[in-house]
């Protein structure tokens, strides 16, 4: 690829180099056969129908998403309404509430609903290379400078009509658009690993806390009340409030964190407490969202309220990795809601924590359970950064490639 010297004219900045030439302004209304929208009205269902009834909510990443709630209906009743404008050229964009996820239609047995809209681009041009072109941040800006409603927002048919498009000659439209669909395939295949390394990683936890898999035999497994381990520290409060050391535990397991949205946050009457590295941390309102971590050494002294407490880890009694792999399975944690309390936001206290019953061994034991789930932990890791690279690489050649 070369990159186009910054000169006026139409020209993106990055291109192959076997290309050259400005490239045409055109309104997608002109490129494309048909353009249009999904009924206004609500279909007649059938739960035997062989085809669904969609909205903009079923395109995620490209492509069209059937789930168990998706509404069914009878071929007849989707062919009296769109389904038949659906073609294999055919790009679907949501434009109500949720605007401007994008699909590509391939045959599936749907029908669409208001908040969709269809997109047919004549042959000559590219499916795919408009599909990218639709989604680069220029075109997203400009959606969003015409949305309409207070509530709801809105994408009119007008709007995407008038949509300005940049078109180079077929061969180019082609390439780029194969290019980053090789890319996307790569992504794909990236977040597969993740997922998959991911269930691994979920099966064998559950086969070892639930001993029916073996790295070395487990001699003596005692149910032992989590005060055991874990001890409520003194109460230390700053000096100073510093607003950049602010403390915020992510939930589904997603660690605690640099508190980034404190610019507006009012300090008030609200006491705040210096958290140490190496203590559970929690939210009282959301640990059975998993909303729990272990402090890592970067954040020793951060700060935390009365709602995010922390609690001493006794390292000689339990490893701090077995206790948030025991407490981080899904089905574990959802159990801890029914603990808590509270007339309005209900809260798991720290007495009631404390209260519950875990399975231990020796630390030694537990470290033969730690080590497999620690070592593909930080296998997922590894591929989580390579698909963030892959991620960025994407949008990069979005950025530069279109104009």
């Amino acid at each position: 690829m070369t990159e186009e010297k910054k000169i006026k004219g139409n020209f993106p900045n990055l291109r192959f180099p076997e290309f050259e030439g400005e490239w045409e302004e055109i309104r997608l209304d002109d490129s494309c056969d048909k353009i249009g929208d999904g009924i206004h009205s609500t279909p007649k269902y059938d739960d035997t129908g062989d085809y669904f009834f969609i909205n903009g909510n079923n395109f995620v990443k490209g492509k069209i998403i059937i789930s168990e709630s998706t509404k069914r209906i009878t071929k007849t009743e989707a062919e009296k309404y769109n389904a038949h404008t659906l073609v294999e050229n055919t790009i679907l964009i949501s434009i109500n509430g949720t605007i401007g996820n994008l699909a590509l239609y391939n045959g599936e047995p749907v029908m669409l609903g208001k908040s969709a809209c269809y997109i047919n681009p004549q042959k000559t041009q590219n499916r795919l290379f408009t599909f990218y072109q639709l989604s680069t941040n220029r075109i997203s800006n400009y959606f969003t400078s015409e949305l309409t409603g207070s509530t709801i927002k809105n994408l009119s048919l007008k709007s995407i009509r008038n949509t300005i498009l940049y078109s180079p000659v077929s061969e180019e439209q082609e390439e780029i658009g194969e290019f980053l669909s090789l890319i996307d395939q790569r992504i794909e295949t990236q977040s597969k690993i993740i997922e998959d390394l991911k269930l691994l990683k979920s099966t064998i936890g559950e086969k070892l806390f639930n001993k029916e898999l073996y790295i070395k035999k487990i001699s003596n497994w005692k149910m032992t009340r989590l005060s055991h381990v874990l001890t409520i520290p003194e109460r230390i409060k700053p000096t100073y409030i510093d607003k950049n050391k602010l403390l915020t535990v992510k939930l589904h397991l997603k660690g605690v964190a640099k508190n980034d949205n404190t610019e507006t946050l009012s300090i008030g009457a609200t006491n705040y407490y210096i958290r140490k590295k190496s203590q559970f941390i929690y939210g009282k309102q959301n640990l059975f969202n998993g909303a729990f971590a272990i402090i890592p050494d970067e954040l020793d002294g951060y700060l935390s309220s009365g709602d995010v407490p922390s609690l001493d880890v006794d390292e000689t009694k339990i490893n701090p990795l077995y206790l948030m792999y025991y407490l981080g399975r899904e089905y574990i944690y959802k159990q801890i809601e029914k603990l808590a309390i509270g007339s309005g936001s209900k809260r798991v206290h720290e007495s009631t924590l404390l209260n519950l019953e875990i399975p231990l061994s020796t630390i030694e034991e537990q470290s033969y359970i730690v080590k497999p789930l620690y070592t593909l932990d930080r296998k997922i890791t590894i591929e989580e950064k390579m698909l963030s690279c892959l991620l960025k690489e994407k949008a990069y050649f979005l950025r530069e490639m279109f104009i």
